[in-house]
């Protein structure tokens, strides 16, 4: 197009009669003496780029007016002479305006957007400078300033002591802030992709599963930041509280994508963290309504069961679905829930159930899905309500179908089940950087998962790595940490995709959490690890990425900072934590009013606002409360098993059981090791009422005998005798005792004397004449049980034992002639240990034979 003139240089001009798109590039220097040949030499092949140098050479500023019709370039020229010992600076500026694009990515709720939405991306400064030459004024008018607010952050944050391989991989990954991954439409509002292609974006939306990882924007620009959150909970969520996980451009209700498990979640930890960082608590009010929607729709969907994790197919950053409690999402699920009962108890709303699955989650992940060395997912063929759809063999050639029925025997495609997973405890590290000081998993437990990444997963030398995905991230003799491993065995014939690939954002995130855990210098040698990848030699040190330049994952650096040093400024509380891994340090904290230097010396902080106002009312030097990072000593049990009457408290010490409290944490503990020896305990919220079938009805002097059998599960019943003594005070209700039989074929007549059941057994016969309401049932595979164990969906026969005789004690309870606040068991050998167990787990159950 044609080249228009702007005082000091030129204007190029684009635009397409054929498409919407129209935009204005300036460029232009601040020094009077500046030449500008407007309009090139006009000739074919290289003539104009030719003879522009050929006025290069001759030394000899040109001054060519603009000329109709297109230009085929332009070029500006400043001369000056030097004497000795001079210098003398040219600032050449570049602005450009473009107000209208034909970037559009939307799919409107209903199939309709409203018709008066923007049809296109419409950017924001197009609103505040009607063109290039208002936008170069300003550029003019302004610059000084604006280079001296640049360089006051440049000051501080360099004004450091931080590890110098930390502030480069911070400071390089800024540039994802002024790359085109980020758009900012004509409200004012951020709309990013996920990366760039080489002409234009790629993975469109804020995908919420992404973005998650990124922590430079909500501490720079979190205003900016904020408008995330407002889009997520306004116009991607619809009133069932479902998001899309990627939203529209323009801006409008609906959204790109279903909904994503970790991204849906993600996004409530991050209303938390924006609300700290803020302390705005009239922002809460509005936007919790809008949370608890948004997590109880969370748990409609994937935890129906209310069993403290995802089971049902969730879908996740890594472009699949698991089927089944994972730790990945799972600590994703235990953040959102610890933020909401935070958010919820401020508000003042009810926030019990998202306590009760909090504790649940805990107590799953760490009895269920913790190996001993790492968190694990537990992959679920059936059992959910949407279970995942088996491979046709018959697609296949002959000499594939083999492969295909063996992927549908070890489930559903693209888990990671056994696999030691990078990302297994990423929602910790999300809740721990947003501010939830709690620890909501066992830290020791924690730690030992990002130990065992760090040793299974880091490989220096991947040049016998295969990699059959995107190899180009890291390959040959360059080292990187592999999303996933297998150290154990057990590795799918088609696991999750992207498992054998290595990405900057997620060695980061890794590398921040285990500084967190206090192991700082395997920290260090991750970050070190992914910067020599990015050496300026093999790739631009200023783009890490992935789905495309200047990914936004990889923003998950800026979280290195809060990693060595554990500083974070509460807006809410006005409290300013300090949490040092390395000593006495230097390093810059952003808050949302400003910007300085905190210093940490011989245990005393100190903070030096260079930018607006942080005010601090109090400063917490050292873990914040509920917290540690102290290291455990190597694989020991500090838990004297064969003492009850000891429990291991929040901070590591073993302590006596005074209190119920006390008692209450110590039989979490129990029940958690139980668990992790014999597989957990199945969600017990939605069980049918209790439910009996007579078989035999017989009677006797001092009591009635049914052989009954009581409904354990669907379609699954369990044989025992019912005893009910004929001596009851009227109206009243008699105390009730579970017999549990011991090792026999006989099971559970074992214990009946009128089955000549030796007299030192006969505890149901002899209790039912003292007068109590006795059920001895059989054990699975005893007596008349036929009980396959193979095919069900407990992991031992001891929980599958414990379940049907917590059934027992439901059908006891239910009986309008039992005391249901007297209820006891009573067992010898196989039922004495049963009896033990059935304690443990059942609160109802007062004493135990």
């Amino acid at each position: 197009g044609p080249i228009e003139p702007i005082a000091g240089g030129f204007v190029l001009q684009a635009a397409d009669p054929e498409k919407t798109e129209r935009g204005e590039f300036a460029v232009f220097a601040d020094d009077q003496r500046t030449a500008v040949d407007h309009c090139w030499f006009r000739g074919g092949w290289w003539d104009p780029l030719t003879i522009a140098w050929h006025n290069v050479e001759r030394g000899v500023p040109l001054n060519n007016p603009p000329e109709q019709g297109n230009a085929p370039g332009a070029s500006l020229a400043v001369p000056f002479e030097l004497k000795p010992g001079e210098s003398k600076t040219i600032r050449l500026l570049a602005c450009w305006h473009v107000p209208t694009t034909g970037i559009r990515q939307c799919k409107c709720a209903g199939g309709e957007c409203p018709p008066d939405a923007p049809k296109t991306y419409v950017p924001w400064y197009t609103q505040q400078f009607a063109d290039v030459r208002a936008v170069a004024d300003h550029l003019r008018s302004n610059f000084a300033e604006y280079r001296r607010r640049s360089e006051t952050f440049r000051d501080a944050f360099y004004d450091s002591t931080l590890p110098p391989e930390v502030i480069e991989a911070v400071a390089a990954n800024l540039t994802i802030l002024k790359s085109p991954t980020m758009l900012r439409q004509h409200d004012g509002r951020l709309w990013c992709w996920e990366g760039c292609c080489d002409s234009t974006g790629c993975c469109a939306g804020t995908c919420t599963h992404v973005w998650n990882y990124a922590q430079a924007l909500c501490h720079l620009f979190p205003a900016l930041e904020r408008t995330l959150r407002q889009t997520e909970f306004h116009e991607s969520q619809d009133a069932a509280g479902r998001q899309a996980f990627r939203a529209n451009l323009p801006i409008q209700p609906g959204g790109l994508a279903f909904d994503a498990s970790d991204g849906q979640l993600g996004g409530i930890m991050k209303v938390y963290r924006e609300w700290r960082i803020f302390g705005d608590n009239d922002w809460l009010a509005e936007y919790w309504p809008l949370v608890k929607k948004s997590l109880d729709y969370s748990i409609a969907k994937w935890d129906p069961r209310h069993t403290g994790l995802l089971e049902e197919s969730h879908h996740n950053t890594y472009d699949i679905n698991y089927f089944g409690p994972d730790s990945h999402c799972g600590s994703f699920y235990l953040g959102a829930l610890a933020a909401a009962v935070e958010m919820g108890n401020t508000i003042g709303d009810d926030v019990a159930l998202y306590r009760q699955l909090l504790d649940k989650g805990r107590r799953r992940m760490e009895s269920e899905l913790f190996n001993g060395e790492y968190f694990i997912q537990i992959v679920m063929k059936d059992g959910l309500t949407q279970n995942f759809s088996p491979l046709n063999p018959k697609a296949q050639s002959e000499a594939y179908r083999s492969i295909s029925e063996e992927v549908n025997r070890q489930g559903p495609k693209y888990q990671y089940g056994s696999g030691c997973l990078a990302d297994g405890v990423l929602g910790l590290w999300i809740a721990a950087a947003a501010g939830i000081d709690r620890p909501l998993v066992d830290p020791a437990k924690v730690r030992s998962h990002l130990l065992a990444v760090y040793r299974h997963n880091l490989n220096r030398d991947l040049s016998a790595h295969a990699n059959p995905q995107r190899p180009t991230f890291a390959m040959g003799d360059e080292g990187g940490l592999l999303l996933c491993t297998w150290p154990r065995g057990g590795k799918p014939l088609l696991p999750f995709v992207y498992s054998d690939e290595a990405w900057t954002g997620i060695e980061y995130q890794v590398a921040s959490h285990l500084m967190m855990h206090g192991c700082v210098q395997e920290g260090l040698d991750i970050v070190r690890t992914a910067r020599l990848r990015y050496d300026g030699v093999r790739r631009n040190p200023f783009n890490e990425y992935e789905c495309g330049h200047w990914y936004a994952r990889a923003l998950a650096s800026y979280g290195l900072l809060q990693g060595l040093t554990g500083l974070r400024y509460d807006a809410v509380s006005k409290t300013l934590y300090v949490d040092s891994r390395i000593g006495d340090f230097r390093g810059f904290l952003a808050a949302a009013g400003g910007f300085g230097v905190v210093e940490l010396k011989d245990g005393r902080a100190t903070l030096e606002v260079r930018h607006g106002e942080i005010p601090v009312e109090k400063t917490v030097v050292g873990p914040a409360a509920g917290q540690s990072h102290a290291e455990p000593a190597a694989q020991t049990d500090p838990i004297d098993h064969s003492n009850l009457m000891e429990y291991l408290s929040a901070d590591g010490r073993l302590l006596p059981v005074r209190t119920a409290e006390d008692w209450s944490l110590r039989r979490r503990q129990i029940i958690s090791g139980m668990e992790s020896a014999m597989g957990r305990l199945p969600d017990r919220a939605n069980l049918p009422a209790p439910e009996t079938k007579l078989v035999v009805r017989t009677e006797h002097d001092d009591f009635t005998r049914l052989e009954i059998k009581y409904l354990a599960e669907p379609d699954e019943w369990v044989p025992a005798l019912l005893y009910l003594p004929k001596d009851r005070p009227s109206g009243g209700r008699l105390p009730a005792v579970l017999a549990l039989h011991p090792t026999s074929r006989q099971g559970k007549k074992t214990l009946a004397v009128e089955d000549n059941a030796p007299a030192n057994r006969g505890y149901a016969t002899e209790l039912a004449r003292r007068g109590y309401v006795v059920l001895a049932p059989d054990y699975p595979s005893f007596g008349d049980y036929a009980c396959d164990f193979g095919a069900g969906k407990y992991a031992s026969g001891t929980m599958k034992g414990i379940f049907n005789h917590m059934r027992g004690v439901d059908l006891l309870a239910a009986r309008e002639d039992v005391d249901p606040r007297r209820i006891g068991a009573i067992g010898h050998s196989l039922g004495g240990h049963n009896a033990m167990f059935l304690g443990a787990f059942d609160e109802r159950v007062k004493a135990v034979v």
